[in-house]
Order: C-alpha cells, then structure tokens, then sequence
C-alpha cells in the first residue's frame, strides 16, 4: 500500500479563492483532506474536493460528498473512495471572512 502525503494549501489566505495544483490520483482508492483554519473572524469558507478524469488536468467538478464549511475556527477532515486521474482542493470565501489562514493536507492511498 502506497500513502501520498501533499499540503495542497500551505496557510494560504482564506479570504480569496484558492486552487491547489492538480494531484495525480491515478492508482489510489481512497483520499482524505485535513484542513485547518486558524485566526480568522467572521468566518464563512467552503473548502472542496475536486476531480477530473481528462488526460490532461482540466474541466474540474466537485466530488460528491467532497466538501465541508467552516463557521469558526477549527480542523476538519473527510474521506471519500476515488477512481479518479486527477484531484485538486478549492477553498471559497462564501461570507465575510476576515484574517486568519487556512492549510489543507490532502492524503491519498492505493497499491501500485
């Protein structure tokens, strides 16, 4: 079993949009992101799972079950089976979230 450990988003601004790169998923049946908000007031942000199986990255839609709000401070972390060749991890201010930051790990396993 093989575990793919990436920080999609590294304390990024929550404030904005932010789009990690695109993650090669190709040989994983499960992935899982951790996200931790920290420092922020007023919070309203949306953070999701995205996934396309073009051959190059593009033409992106939200996996089901993919996504998680945040209204405060704090952690929080899903899981969902894949089948997917890429995956890539958004966060959207859907409010008015002031300050703070927002880091994502994204953890993938499969076999070879």
């Amino acid at each position: 079993m093989n575990v793919l450990p990436v920080l999609a988003l590294d304390a990024v601004v929550p404030e904005t949009t932010q789009t990690s790169e695109a993650i090669s998923t190709a040989y994983l049946t499960s992935v899982s992101m951790h996200a931790i908000l920290a420092g922020s007031s007023s919070t309203a942000v949306t953070v999701t799972l995205e996934m396309t199986n073009e051959l190059t990255p593009e033409n992106w839609v939200a996996v089901t079950s993919g996504s998680f709000d945040f209204t405060s401070n704090g952690q929080k972390m899903l899981r969902v089976d894949t089948a997917y060749r890429w995956m890539r991890v958004v966060s959207t201010d859907t409010g008015s979230t002031s300050g703070g930051t927002l880091s994502v790990w994204f953890f993938g396993s499969g076999n070879d």
